[in-house]
């Protein structure tokens, strides 16, 4: 019965459905950062707006105001960048979010996970964590955030940290099936991973 489910499930391919959910499902909960990091850029630039007594409207011109209310931060600081005061705004933003002006790499990153550009899972997720670096809180709840939703879904999913300089990748990803405790004591393994590799069309490690 069980081998008529198996191949069942092939045939009909559930095994590659549910990896699809579950891609999706991961690239949603990283677009949720990359949300995050252009709210706190968004606030951060209000602050210090109100800290030198001004509102967008008193700094931006009618473009720069329509890019600004679109959550568009970065795009609409640098139209008219030879204003002192914002000058003065982009560099105390760099500041508190290293890698956003300059080389750009945040706004890459940024771009990467907003248009659902999922490379490989600890790739991804160690991208998020590199967006996110100006909140060490926000930056450890990537991880953690995603190990969550596969758990839910039957799927441990182990990280070493791998110290490099001053950044701390996750590395050495290992997926295993989560098991469930029987009333008699004896730990019963479910093979919930997915078989014939459908991970590795886009969730790989």
């Amino acid at each position: 019965m069980s081998a008529y489910r198996e191949h069942s499930n092939f045939v009909r391919l559930v095994d590659h459905v549910r990896a699809h959910r579950l891609i999706l499902a991961v690239q949603g909960r990283l677009v949720d950062y990359a949300a995050m990091f252009e709210r706190d850029l968004y606030f951060a630039t209000l602050g210090l707006l109100a800290k030198h007594g001004l509102k967008p409207h008193d700094l931006f011109g009618e473009e720069e105001l329509t890019e600004f209310s679109r959550g568009r931060v970065i795009y609409a600081l640098g139209i008219r960048n030879e204003n002192p005061i914002l000058r003065q705004i982009v560099q105390n933003l760099k500041v508190h979010f290293p890698g956003t002006w300059g080389n750009r790499h945040n706004v890459d990153i940024r771009n990467e996970i907003a248009h659902l550009e999922l490379k490989r899972l600890t790739y991804s997720i160690n991208q998020a964590r590199e967006l996110m670096a100006y909140d060490r809180k926000l930056k450890n709840a990537i991880s953690k955030s995603v190990i969550e939703l596969l758990y839910r879904e039957g799927i441990n999913l182990k990280f070493i940290i791998a110290k490099s300089g001053d950044t701390h990748d996750l590395s050495s990803p290992v997926l295993s099936s989560r098991s469930a405790t029987h009333l008699g004591g004896k730990k019963l393994v479910f093979n919930r991973l997915l078989k014939y590799s459908c991970l590795d069309s886009g969730l790989r490690t």
